[in-house]
């Protein structure tokens, strides 16, 4: 998937699956890197970092150097799939910060 990144350059976002309309995952190790290396991302280990990347936003979990991930959000999340989804996929807190975030701002447009 290409984004333009703050430069107008199209770059390419790697991502592992899509978990439902608008919500797509990448946790394999070596692709987070890439995304953080080519979108210029920095998270410190034991937290999460929000960056919106053109019509996109990026929610990037550090639980360690070795347990990395993201979710790529897009303007056509389906909140009603994002409800359903097991917790093994996507854990509650994120997925309540994604439901309180639509309803406070519309969007994760940070």
């Amino acid at each position: 998937m290409k984004l333009r990144t703050e430069v107008g350059k199209n770059q390419e976002y790697i991502v592992d699956k899509k978990l439902i309309t608008g919500l797509h995952l990448t946790q394999n190790l070596t692709n987070v890197k890439k995304n953080l290396k080519n979108f210029k991302i920095k998270v410190e280990i034991g937290s999460m970092k929000i960056t919106t990347i053109d019509n996109y936003s990026i929610l990037t979990v550090v639980d360690s150097s070795f347990n990395k991930k993201q979710f790529l959000v897009t303007d056509d999340l389906n909140y009603e799939e994002l409800a359903m989804l097991p917790e093994i996929t996507i854990e509650n807190e994120f997925k309540q910060f994604l439901i309180l975030s639509k309803r406070s701002i519309g969007f994760l447009n940070l």
